[in-house]
């Protein structure tokens, strides 16, 4: 049993102009139990410069994703829970204390995350036939969702470890979607805590590093599905998502000439 309650681990990577106000956010929010302030660089050509407690994980290598600074921040976390969330991230007053709260209802919970300008970026993702991850911006009757979004999440570190940590084989993307597939398979619940907020700064990290990143969304869908699927319904679904994703690359095409 860990002496400590929760880590607040935050992935970074060339984040001095996102860092900071990033970590105001966190000192602003009331944190009702045991804590320590984890940052996770992927090897940043300037190292992270924090003037708070902190402990500091530095990656040798730039791995050219946030999946493995995921595995490592739940890997050295020393809290039962880890509240993972990108340094483009940015927590409201009482987000924390809002999802703390939030923990006897789900397995694996995120805020409600909002766009810069104030809109629903999303409260979660749903999974679709045949294989397509879709932002949820409003509710119906239950709070529970497909799968969370990696950009900000809390769960038990023992979650992560009986799921079997995410996959860094899937490229940059749809690692929440292939964990939350295993957790449910496992009987893990999924949901959104719509009382607790915060502001995604949209595309301040990922589109920095790639200019075009249609090609690795493809191959990750694939690989979820191939990870995740069996027999006619794993063929079924890589024939329509091949024909889809076709058909979409010569769209691409056709408006770049």
């Amino acid at each position: 049993m860990s002496a400590m309650d929760l880590t607040i681990a935050v992935l970074n990577f060339r984040g001095e102009a996102l860092l900071p106000d990033c970590l105001q956010s966190i000192l602003a929010q009331e944190i009702p139990c045991s804590w320590e302030l984890l940052i996770v660089d992927d090897a940043s050509p300037i190292p992270p410069q924090v003037l708070l407690p902190h402990r500091l994980i530095r990656h040798q290598v730039n791995s050219g994703s946030n999946i493995k600074g995921c595995n490592t921040a739940f890997r050295e976390a020393k809290g039962d829970w880890v509240l993972l969330m990108a340094n483009d991230v940015r927590l409201h007053p009482s987000c924390f204390l809002n999802l703390w709260n939030f923990q006897r209802v789900y397995d694996v919970f995120q805020p409600m995350l909002l766009q810069p300008d104030g809109t629903v970026d999303n409260l979660g993702l749903q999974w679709v036939w045949p294989g397509y991850g879709r932002r949820v911006r409003a509710f119906g009757l239950s709070r529970e969702i497909d799968a969370f979004a990696n950009t900000c999440v809390l769960m038990r570190k023992r979650t992560w470890e009986a799921v079997g940590g995410f996959t860094e084989a899937l490229g940059i993307s749809h690692e929440d979607i292939d964990f939350s597939l295993k957790a449910k398979r496992l009987g893990f619940t999924i949901g959104c805590c719509p009382l607790a907020q915060a502001t995604h700064l949209m595309g301040a990290t990922l589109a920095r590093n790639h200019r075009n990143l249609s090609p690795y969304y493809r191959r990750a869908r694939r690989l979820v599905i191939q990870r995740n699927y069996r027999g006619l319904d794993r063929l079924t679904r890589l024939w329509a998502t091949g024909l889809l994703d076709g058909l979409a690359s010569q769209v691409e095409r056709r408006r770049q000439h």
